[in-house]
């Protein structure tokens, strides 16, 4: 039976959090003046899983080293994928400094826990400057093999295709950007998908192509929840469905996300799970992201 959501991830306990200017080229969402404590950062951190853990999703928790310095390993969504069908793929990272969270050890503990898998390693495109950040770039619709992605300087076009492909997904591409034309950085901040919603910044869209997405979105009556641009900068976008281990739909997304949805939105997201709020507004001002990208499903 196919399912859109899992309950089984893994987060990395960061040792090294911080703001990157490697990164910060394409992500508008990083605030260089913010130079939280490690503490406050962990503080977080740990209350996010905590609440994931009490709401019955398992939550590996992998704890990131010092060294090497990797300021953005909180998001190991960019660089992991453990897909349906027993796929644990390896992506290819934009940001050089960003490589280095791609852990050895994190790989050998999956594929001892995950006998069977298939392995694929994109990141040798980084030699040809192509990048697909994971489920960063790539919004998987499980139910429909359908994979969606927005082109970025971190979304490689060609490169969606041929991953896609070999997962055995059909790709979904298009554009989409901030109010002064920059492309978003990452398709998980513009579009989320549940098994019957999908969360979507249509204003972003290339007028020409918002048609053309929202149809592709539509699977058996899923419930479309337009979001606008302002609720998009508060990471409403970037929200993730998990099934905990009683079979129950939950939607996960920050406080600051919740806060900027009004009450329609919540009404219909209520419909279709049951919302879990984390408070995580340090980690997402600092490193440009949210809850979404803190976690890397293990299907």
């Amino acid at each position: 039976m196919k399912r859109q959501s899992t309950g089984t991830v893994l987060m990395v306990r960061p040792a090294s959090f911080g703001f990157n200017p490697e990164t910060a080229g394409s992500n508008v969402f990083q605030r260089a003046e913010l130079n939280p404590l490690t503490d406050e950062i962990l503080r977080e951190f740990d209350a996010a899983v905590g609440c994931l853990r009490s709401n019955g999703i398992e939550v590996i928790v992998w704890d990131d080293s010092p060294a090497p310095l990797t300021p953005d390993a909180i998001f190991p969504n960019n660089w992991l994928g453990v897909h349906p069908g027993k796929k644990l793929a390896i992506y290819p990272m934009f940001a050089e400094n960003r490589r280095a969270e791609r852990d050895p050890a994190i790989i050998e503990l999956l594929t001892v826990k995950l006998p069977g898998y298939e392995f694929f390693d994109f990141s040798d495109f980084e030699n040809e400057n192509k990048m697909v950040e994971g489920t960063g770039s790539l919004v998987f619709d499980h139910l429909q093999k359908k994979a969606f992605a927005c082109r970025s300087v971190r979304t490689n076009e060609d490169l969606v295709n041929t991953i896609a492909g070999q997962l055995g997904y059909e790709a979904v591409i298009f554009d989409a950007a901030d109010e002064d034309g920059i492309p978003y950085y990452h398709t998980n901040v513009v579009v989320a998908i549940g098994t019957s919603f999908a969360i979507v910044c249509e204003e972003s869209v290339a007028e020409s192509q918002r048609a053309s997405l929202i149809r592709n979105l539509r699977y058996q009556g899923r419930e479309i929840i337009r979001i606008e641009r302002r609720q998009l900068n508060s990471f409403a976008g970037n929200m993730l469905e998990l099934r905990n281990d009683k079979g129950e739909l939950l939607i996960i997304l920050s406080e600051t996300a919740f806060k900027s949805l009004n009450t329609a939105q919540i009404k219909k997201l209520g419909t279709a799970g049951r919302t879990v709020i984390v408070t995580i507004p340090l980690i997402e001002q600092t490193g440009g992201g949210s809850i979404r990208c803190m976690i890397a499903e293990i299907f």
